[in-house]
């Protein structure tokens, strides 16, 4: 090999060393950065055949009690959200959309904390086979809570 071929090699491959190291801190870095709790609700999604021509997208969301905001009224913890899922063609025209409005009552500040108590809300959708979808969570509070709670969560799916 030519002396020039070897520079040229080392050079590529030092370059390749850099660039993964730099791709690969910045996701670390994206990773780690805090998340409010309002966007640690789920959105999961499954797919299953319907007919030769279109599958049932399964979604689920749920709200973990620590994720809502709690306000103590006459010796309970009450919290109020709207939660809902939709589904949207690639191309932005709305499949379908299902919204669900809940209070939720606690007695105990511990419950309003926990990790473990959570509300599930499903819905099925019914898409054509070979269609591209985005499945689309919201959650927002109600109430009369002074602070505004709004987070989207999103995943786009291939059938």
């Amino acid at each position: 090999m030519e002396k020039g071929s070897i520079i040229n090699i080392k050079s590529l491959i030092l370059a390749l060393i850099i660039g993964n190291a730099l791709i690969f801190s910045q996701s670390r870095h994206r990773s780690k950065k805090n998340r409010t709790n309002v966007e640690k609700f789920v959105l999961v999604s499954f797919a299953q055949a319907a007919s030769p021509d279109s599958v049932k997208v399964v979604s689920f969301i749920e709200i973990p009690y620590f994720a809502l905001q709690f306000v103590k009224e006459n010796g309970q913890f009450i919290a109020g959200y709207q939660a809902s899922i939709s589904l949207k063609r690639k191309k932005g025209r709305e499949l379908g959309h299902k919204v669900w409005s809940d209070t939720i009552r606690v007695d105990s500040y511990g419950d309003t904390q926990s990790r473990i108590k959570n509300r599930k809300h499903f819905y099925t959708f019914t898409v054509p086979v070979g269609e591209i979808v985005d499945v689309l969570g919201e959650l927002q509070k109600i109430e009369n809570i002074s602070i505004p709670l709004l987070f989207r969560l999103g995943k786009s799916l291939t059938y």
